[in-house]
């Protein structure tokens, strides 16, 4: 049976931040990747990634705040992966020292430039950057 995990491609402006994995955990130590975790029984992916993100970065984000785009799902032969924009929250970022070691903030534009990110990460970079740039030009119509 597949797990179902969510993930968050975590932005505020131009700025994406990613935490990196702490060097004690048991799989993928050390690599930078989108927050998020495994959604439980009876929970929908939204109110799991909110859940996810208070546990591991202490941030409360609306579940109505939590975005979809084109490209966001994948299947792995373990895991059914979704990833989600969340571009608005509440309190500071603060790391969960068992599962996070750091945060990394850089430019989205820098993203293809990450190589300790998690592979099944890596694979969303271009809907991400895609969506990114749908948003802009509909921005520029405006």
């Amino acid at each position: 049976m597949l797990v179902k995990v969510v993930a968050a491609v975590l932005m505020n402006n131009d700025i994406i931040f990613l935490p990196r994995r702490a060097e004690t955990l048991k799989s993928k130590p050390g690599l930078l990747e989108f927050p998020g975790g495994k959604v439980e029984e009876g929970e929908s992916n939204v109110i799991a990634l909110a859940r996810e993100l208070k546990e591991e970065l202490s941030i409360r984000v609306n579940p109505n705040d939590i975005e979809d785009f084109e490209g966001n799902y994948l299947t792995t032969d373990k895991i059914e992966l979704s990833a989600y924009f969340v571009k608005k929250w509440e309190g500071d970022l603060i790391l969960n020292s068992e599962i996070n070691s750091e945060i990394v903030s850089m430019n989205i534009n820098n993203l293809y430039t990450v190589d300790d990110l998690l592979e099944t990460d890596k694979k969303f970079i271009p809907s991400i950057l895609n969506h990114l740039k749908k948003d802009s030009l509909k921005l520029q119509k405006n």
